[in-house]
């Protein structure tokens, strides 16, 4: 019998990047700021060519390369974060940050947690640096890019005065940039009231307000068209994908036959809480691709 000659590592970049695109969901370390998913996908890239060498060409790229790539992502985050955290994060008798149900602070009294403090906590503060873009003292030159930062405001007030009549910007200015009482802005308008306890001009100035908040909101740029396409179907490699690697690796569909299949998935739509569609979907798949 002819053997199946491997196909290239480059021949084959564009499904193992599709591949890897798909699991951006898996990887939800944001507290490392130095690791992003362009680093991870890069890792498991290197990681993919290294093992090119095992790869059986008589079997499906797709999947020999979609279980590389959960390993990778789950050790990944073994390595850089769960080996090291401290243990009151998985534990039910955590309350808050730093409370305990048991010992009532997060303490030594612990073993688990002195037995963290004392081996893995400097590993921890090493693994999780803080990100220099949160030091303003380290970053001499950080531009501030509050909405409500000097610089923001300052535009603000430069296109409100554009906008507004003359009256509504005397109120604005004296509101807003002065901050002074609504009493002094009326008696400087020489706004009255006829009304018993209320303050001279009250009902001039909240016309004027409701006014001036009104065409501040109309400075504001329209919320972007909502989109009216249909959701895009999820096909069933890609279910299959999300689904069938939450508790154990992903089997090879050529592993067991139709019928095998329609067994298993018997038992994995249960343990899996699966909606009927998706299992449909996922069954499908399977049938197409499984082995005699």
């Amino acid at each position: 019998m002819k053997q199946i000659k491997r196909p290239e590592f480059e021949d084959c970049l564009d499904l193992i990047n599709q591949e890897i695109i798909k699991r951006k969901s898996k990887w939800n370390l944001s507290s490392i700021a130095w690791m992003d998913f362009d680093d991870v996908s890069q890792i498991i890239r290197v990681h993919i060519y290294q093992k090119w060498n095992q790869y059986n060409p008589e079997k499906p790229l797709k999947p020999w390369v979609s279980t590389i790539i959960s390993h990778q992502i789950k050790n990944l985050i073994r390595n850089n974060y769960t080996n090291y955290a401290r243990p009151c994060l998985r534990c039910d008798a955590a309350i808050g940050d730093d409370g305990c149900k048991i010992y009532k602070e997060q303490c030594d009294a612990c073993p688990l947690y002195a037995h963290w403090r004392k081996n893995k906590q400097p590993a921890t503060f090493v693994k999780l640096p803080l990100s220099i873009e949160n030091h303003s003292h380290e970053v001499h030159e950080m531009r501030d890019t509050s909405p409500y930062s000097d610089h923001n405001e300052q535009k603000l007030h430069v296109l409100m005065k554009k906008i507004l009549k003359p009256i509504e910007y005397q109120v604005y200015r004296g509101l807003y940039i002065e901050h002074k009482e609504e009493s002094e802005v009326a008696k400087s308008l020489g706004f009255i009231s006829n009304e018993k306890g209320r303050t001279p001009g009250y009902r001039q100035l909240k016309n004027i307000q409701k006014s001036i908040v009104a065409k501040a909101d109309e400075t504001n740029a329209p919320a972007p068209a909502v989109s009216s396409a249909p959701p895009k179907k999820i096909s069933g490699v890609e279910l299959y994908a999300i689904h069938c690697n939450r508790c154990h690796p992903e089997r090879y569909p050529v592993e067991f036959n139709e019928q095998q299949w329609k067994t298993l998935m018997l038992h994995m739509r249960v343990r899996a809480n699966l909606p009927a569609a998706q299992a449909r979907e996922i069954m499908k798949y399977l049938q197409e691709e499984a082995g005699n």
